[in-house]
């Protein structure tokens, strides 16, 4: 999983290779752990996908980006300006 640019402002791309088609979940969270942002994208295709998060409603400071697909879980820490 790659997130770009980062830090952001107004936009975070998010790129992820599914192994096979699945259900792709996204969760926000804060500092505290506490979730800012869910959003669920349907049914993807297997391979390379970049998904697009407006990050505009976000107040500055750092978050962690969770991807769940299937079974794989993976957490990326971005920087919102």
């Amino acid at each position: 999983m790659n997130i770009y640019p980062n830090p952001a402002d107004e936009y975070s791309y998010i790129d992820i290779n599914l192994t096979k088609s699945s259900k792709v979940n996204l969760t926000v969270t804060n500092l505290v752990g506490q979730t800012v942002f869910t959003k669920t994208y349907g049914n993807l295709a297997s391979g390379n996908q970049k998904l697009v998060v407006n990050v505009s409603n976000l107040n500055s400071g750092i978050y962690f980006f969770t991807i769940q697909a299937g079974n794989e879980r993976l957490t990326k820490k971005i920087i919102v300006e």
